[in-house]
This record gives structure tokens, C-alpha cells and sequence, in this order.
């Protein structure tokens, strides 16, 4: 092999490397944008959930503030109506509405201690 065919070849593998490295440069900063749009893309998301968690948030704290309320007084009075009038109770009954409403608590129970046995 002659000095010019061997630098010859080596310029051609430089010339290679050298398009395998733009080619690879491409493929990266392709890579770097696609992963960039998706990170914006689930940044947009998470802020998108992030309002709809705290809407839900103060759904649920309005229904406890001011719905439940007004539910249970709604089913007190209904329990009240049909104890007065007791035609209306097969209607309750039709709608299973519940009117027992717990009392009150049962004391606690102490435990008992253990009798001696005999001598």
C-alpha cells in the first residue's frame, strides 16, 4: 500500500467520523427538543390537575359548609313530620329514609378485675 492511498483511506475514515458525529449531534438535539415539548407539555397538565384538585377542593368543603347541613335538617324534619303523621311513615319507609338517629353514646365498659380464687 502507497503513503497516498493510506492517508487516502484516513482522510476517508475522518470524513466518516466526522458525519457520524453531525449525525449523531442531530439525533441528540432532535432527542433534547421532543423531551423538552413533553416536560412543558406535562408542566401544563400538572398545573391543569392542579386547578381542577383545588375546584374539587372547594366543591367539597362548600357541600360540607352548606349542603350537608341543610340535608340533615331537611331529614330531621321529615323524621319529625312523619312521627306526627303517621301516614307519611310508608313513604319514609318506600324510600328507606332512616329516621332512627343515633343517641347517645353507651358509657364506656370498665373492665372487671378478675376474681381471687378461693383459699
Amino acid at each position: 500500500m502507497a503513503p497516498r492511498e493510506s492517508d487516502r483511506e484516513v482522510a476517508d475514515l475522518r470524513y466518516l467520523l466526522h458525519l457520524v458525529m453531525a449525525a449523531l449531534a442531530v439525533l441528540l438535539l432532535t432527542t433534547t427538543v421532543g423531551l423538552y415539548q413533553q416536560i412543558r407539555w406535562l408542566a401544563a397538565q400538572a398545573n391543569q390537575l392542579n386547578a381542577t384538585a383545588q375546584e374539587l377542593s372547594r366543591l367539597v368543603g362548600d357541600y360540607e359548609t352548606n349542603a350537608l347541613p341543610q340535608l340533615n335538617r331537611l331529614f330531621i324534619d321529615l323524621k319529625q313530620f312523619s312521627e306526627s303523621h303517621p301516614d307519611f311513615a310508608p313513604i319514609m319507609a318506600r324510600y328507606r329514609v332512616v329516621t332512627n338517629t343515633p343517641t347517645a353514646a353507651a358509657p364506656p365498659v370498665r373492665p372487671v378485675a378478675p376474681a381471687e380464687p378461693p383459699r
